[in-house]
């Protein structure tokens, strides 16, 4: 749900939100679920008798210096700087900028799952809207073994700093993800890393 700032805080996010729970009320949904409010959209859907499931938290890895970086830039002190990453394979570790869908969708598919737990569904057709847009810029790490890929993290970089997000990552085996993030960190590829 997105409201136009010009008509915020008019009752709009309630007034869409309450028709399309009456609308989905006489089919076989049963849930409706919001993974990315704010704290605004959080507070209304509380007033709505919706109930947090947990806290959207933060969980960053930073250089020193990519801190102070981070500071600098923000109070306009220095200008951001695009970081320099080498694409290719490096030993195991393969950085790229083109998703290969049917080597993530198989690390997904090997992963152990719990049927008692709530996930995004994740498959091939998805995985490929999702990281084959051409308007956006993402990095690719993939950790590879035997011929395959085991594990692999999606990063986006920020345009306005040396920073990124991480926007997905999974593993077939238990230390591929870690040996990924001790690259892009020994490698300095940028100054913080948020998830």
């Amino acid at each position: 749900t997105v409201i136009h700032p010009e008509h915020r805080r008019m009752g709009l996010f309630t007034q869409m939100t309450k028709m399309a729970m009456e609308q989905y009320q006489a089919t076989d949904y049963k849930a409706f679920i919001n993974l990315s409010s704010n704290r605004a959209a959080a507070a209304g859907n509380q007033r709505l008798g919706w109930f947090p499931m947990c806290s959207r938290t933060y969980l960053r890895q930073y250089r020193l210096s990519g801190l102070l970086q981070y500071f600098l830039i923000r109070a306009g002190a220095a200008k951001p700087m695009t970081p320099d990453i080498a694409l290719g394979k490096f030993g195991g570790i393969e950085v790229t900028d083109r998703p290969e869908v049917e080597q993530i969708n198989s690390v997904i598919r090997a992963q152990a799952y719990d049927g008692n737990k709530i996930r995004l569904y994740k498959d091939a057709e998805y995985l490929a809207y999702r990281f084959q847009n051409p308007k956006k810029n993402y990095i690719f790490y993939y950790l590879w073994k035997d011929g395959r890929i085991t594990g692999y993290v999606i990063m986006k970089p920020l345009q306005k700093n040396n920073n990124a997000h991480i926007l997905d990552y999974a593993q077939s085996d238990g230390s591929a993800v870690q040996e990924i993030l001790r690259y892009i960190i020994n490698n300095r590829h940028f100054g913080m890393i948020s998830v």
